[in-house]
């Protein structure tokens, strides 16, 4: 398995999440998510319209309205610009602003005289980090700015609304510290945490940084973190036209129905607080944002140093953190609206995941939904190293689990549930879960998905006997460690062989307390059924299945039993092997090699039908999509001589065997193709021995047939096997039978059917 199966069942399972949640939340016009995991966005998705009532559906690179998230996306400008020694987390407002505590007492007594240099002592030394975890003492919005006063003041900064906003947010600060500091500020000399309360302080902090860089918030955000992430989808106004419809409106409900606008900026006082809330992004630019914030190796703009900084907690009474998150441990985490959309986020630096999810509405409830569906990002990003295993494991109506102890409503059956919000939650450090499955099944392993924290150490688990008075078969202590991969939350038993097993006991012996499980996942193998076949110089099975997935087993053909343990990732109608390496049609139809590494395009191929390979000179034969004949050697393509067509092709040391369109088998010479002497049957398929080069074939019937090289006669092997595809391998002919099962020629039977296994799903 790799992390492109892992990709592909979160975009399966996500993909389908957001339907659900749509489908909950039926007045959500539009709705958009990602998942980082490490250093990857993993998923990304949107659904819906961009505005309500039009047709117009809303696309991945449309830009959603983060709100208040732009808090935290100020403060990580603040680290950026830190670690270019611009200012610091301890850098104060009076060192700052010289002149604008007495600029902030002159208006003061102009408006109502008196003494008030007390608080305004205390706004000399806000610092930044006060500003950025809510402690400073100011209030979510100057009062003053809100009056004739404050707004006349704002507009004497510029004759225009959207220009020389550096000036605009110096007036903004001024107008804050003529308040007096919410409760709990006694003395500039009692510097003890205060009692939180949530602010707008990151935009006085922003006016800092635009003093120090001269340079307003907008240009610095644009050229210090977005232009470095690669953050080209952002806007700090509306997104969409007024117009039309060329990016999201946003919404909300009047008088029951949903209505919708283009929310712009219009004020000064909006304006001036962008740094508080004006930042709309895509999916993707958003996710580049989460994946430099999971980031474990310096890199622009922000090292692991400033990094850690501004996630660094100055002390448990704080609100936020510096950088302006809120702290849920293992994640930090902050939501935004503007009253017209919604908009949460979350990241875990423990966990390295992070979540992203979106609407363009606001509404009563529309939290609940957003928070559903990032709650379900969580939980695959929590079991993301299990996700490989997802469509593998058995769903609830397939099998029931008790317990010997749970909590409330959190029952164990909440395991197998098709989501992972659910928990599973144990009162004792060494709780017993029992797993019955509906039928006796042959099981790959299993996975224990914990809840943000590894608390289970040591376990065993039974099989009991399947007979009355049989012995239980226990796995333990060394011979299940040899079996069991730990990686962060999750914990995977993977059995050498399938076991067949109708109960399945997980017995917890040691835990650093009560555990906690977000899923129980069961996995078992299925029957493959096979699309193609090819068998390598060393014997071993490659196959494409009924999804068109590459699969193949290390075990040898001599088995009755194969396992087909090997995914190369490769996803196509026709795979081909021979000196160890792969070759597949695949989804678009031309040539693709694998050497174990990943698949790559074969440059400049043809729209293909079929293909083999010639392990002589490692070249390919193929039939194209017009029926002719090609062969790809050195890195060329060409049409042999002779312009033959046909159904199938093989090839050895350079010549090669074509059946033709008639039904008839060629064979390649000098200048052309001759027609092989003596009567045969029509056939479709055709196959090489290389061991002995006898051709192997199937008739217009699915007849097995083979020809030695100097005979002219087809004999019949077909013996009530019925064939769609066919290979050979020392003498040994395997054809996929009409039931899509893989049979091979034996004396005894003379056919026999192998129990080809996969991984359900």
């Amino acid at each position: 398995m790799s992390e492109a199966q892992r990709q592909r069942n979160a975009k399966t399972f996500l993909d389908w999440m957001l339907e659900i949640v749509m489908t909950r939340h039926p007045r959500m016009p539009a709705l958009g998510g990602g998942l980082v995991v490490k250093d990857s966005l993993v998923w990304s998705g949107v659904r819906g319209v961009r505005r309500n009532g039009y047709s117009t559906a809303v696309q991945i690179n449309d830009r959603f309205q983060l709100g208040s998230i732009t808090k935290p996306m100020t403060g990580y400008l603040l680290a950026v610009l830190r670690q270019q020694g611009k200012l610091d987390w301890d850098t104060t407002l009076g060192s700052t602003f010289p002149g604008l505590v007495d600029d902030a007492g002159d208006l003061l007594r102009t408006l109502n005289p008196g003494d008030k240099s007390s608080w305004l002592q205390h706004w000399r030394g806000v610092t930044i980090t006060d500003l950025m975890t809510h402690t400073s003492g100011f209030d979510y919005a100057p009062s003053l700015s809100a009056g004739a006063e404050g707004e006349a003041r704002l507009a004497a900064g510029s004759a225009t609304v959207s220009s020389q906003l550096a000036a605009k947010r110096r007036i903004y600060t001024t107008l804050a510290m003529c308040d007096e500091p919410y409760h709990g500020w006694t003395s500039t000399l009692a510097r003890l945490p205060p009692p939180a309360k949530y602010s707008g302080g990151c935009i006085n902090a922003a006016a800092m940084a635009e003093e120090v860089c001269n340079s307003r918030w907008e240009v610095l955000m644009a050229n210090h973190v977005f232009a470095p992430l690669g953050m080209a989808r952002y806007t700090f106004t509306n997104a969409s036209s007024r117009t039309s419809v060329t990016d999201l409106w946003q919404h909300s409900i009047a008088n029951g129905q949903v209505v919708s606008a283009v929310v712009d900026l219009e004020t000064h006082n909006s304006y001036t607080r962008a740094p508080a809330g004006a930042v709309s992004l895509s999916v993707p630019s958003w996710g580049a944002w989460a994946k430099a914030l999971l980031a474990t190796t310096d890199a622009a703009p922000l090292n692991q140093a400033g990094l850690d900084a501004y996630f660094a907690l100055p002390g448990p009474d704080y609100n936020c953190t510096r950088g302006g998150w809120f702290d849920e441990q293992p994640y930090f985490s902050h939501n935004g609206t503007n009253n017209w959309n919604y908009a949460d986020m979350s990241v875990s630096r423990t966990l390295r995941v992070a979540t992203l999810a979106a609407t363009n509405i606001a509404y009563s409830d529309v939290a609940d939904g957003i928070r559903d569906l990032r709650g379900e990002l969580e939980g695959v990003g929590e079991a993301w190293p299990a996700m490989e295993h997802l469509s593998a494991s058995l769903a609830q109506a397939e099998l029931s689990c008790t317990a010997s102890s749970s909590v409330g409503n959190n029952g164990p059956h909440h395991l197998v549930d098709t989501g992972f919000r659910t928990l599973w939650r144990s009162v004792s450090p060494q709780p017993e879960l029992t797993v019955t499955l509906n039928e006796e099944r042959l099981l790959r392993g299993l996975v224990l998905c914990q809840y943000q924290v590894a608390r289970i150490q040591t376990f065993e688990l039974m099989l009991p006997a399947a007979t009355a008075g049989g012995a239980a078969q226990m796995i333990q202590g060394a011979a299940l460690d040899a079996m069991t991969q730990r990686d962060g939350l999750v914990i995977k038993v993977l059995f050498p062989q399938p076991l067949r097993v109708k109960t399945l006991v997980l017995k917890v012996r040691s835990s650093t307390g009560a555990p906690v499980l977000r899923r129980l996942m069961v996995m078992t193998y299925q029957a493959t059924r096979a699309r193609s076949l090819a068998i390598g110089n060393n014997g071993r099975l490659w196959l494409t299945d009924h999804a068109r997935r590459v699969l193949g087993t290390d075990e040898a053909l001599n088995a009755t039993r194969l396992v087909m343990d090997q995914d190369t990732s490769g996803v196509g109608p026709q795979v081909a092997c021979a000196g160890g390496k792969l070759w597949a049609i695949g989804d678009d139809n031309k040539l693709w090699s694998s050497t174990g590494q990943g698949w790559q395009a074969v440059a400049g191929s043809p729209l293909l039908k079929r293909i083999a390979v010639d392990a002589h000179d490692d070249s390919i034969w193929a039939i194209d999509s017009a029926n002719a004949v090609r062969q790809y050697q050195g890195g060329l393509w060409r049409q042999p001589p002779g312009a033959r067509t046909g159904l199938d092709v093989c090839g050895h040391a350079g010549k090669a065997w074509a059946v033709g369109l008639d039904g008839a088998v060629y064979t390649s010479v000098a200048g052309g193709w001759t027609k092989l002497p003596g009567a045969a049957p029509s056939m479709k398929r055709i196959a090489l021995d290389r061991s002995t080069l006898k051709l192997w074939g199937l008739d217009a019937a699915g007849g097995v047939r083979s020809r030695a090289q100097a005979s002219t006669v087809w004999l019949d092997h077909a013996h009530s096997v019925v064939g769609k595809e066919i290979d050979v391998h020392a003498g040994t002919p395997y054809v996929i039978g009409s039931d899509e099962g893989v049979w091979r020629s034996v004396a005894q039977a003379p056919w026999q059917r192998l129990e080809v296994l996969q991984v359900r799903g």
